[in-house]
């Protein structure tokens, strides 16, 4: 699954997402699974130095039907916050089921554009 999102900078966004297995139709059953997506300037950039992530783990990632391979990503403000411009960034979603086994479920391109208030209402 190759997908582009959008968002406004510094705002809390939320997107609805559902991954099938290779054939395209059967759903990842997410049952019990870590899910990480991780969004950066640069493919080569560190983990440690990218522009969104969200985890299971902490939360920002909620698995919301599981059998049928669905999930909600919670992207909180404070990611964004700090760009000042316009951006496009390569991201990806992975998973580590079960059986301890990680692997790629989709990918695409975070885009995410300006806005013009700096305070919220």
């Amino acid at each position: 699954m190759t997908t582009k999102l959008e968002m406004f900078r510094g705002d809390d966004e939320s997107f609805d997402v559902r991954v099938y297995e290779v054939d395209g139709v059967t759903p990842v059953n997410l049952t019990g699974a870590d899910l990480r997506f991780t969004a950066k300037r640069n493919v080569t950039d560190l983990d440690a130095d990218a522009v969104v992530t969200l985890t299971t783990a902490a939360g920002t990632i909620t698995i919301t039907n599981a059998v049928l391979g669905q999930a909600r990503l919670d992207v909180p403000a404070v990611q964004t916050n700090a760009l000042t411009r316009d951006s496009i960034l390569p991201w990806d979603l992975q998973v580590r089921d079960v059986s301890n086994k990680t692997r790629t479920l989709a990918s695409g391109l975070l885009i995410i554009r300006r806005d013009v208030s700096r305070t919220t209402p």
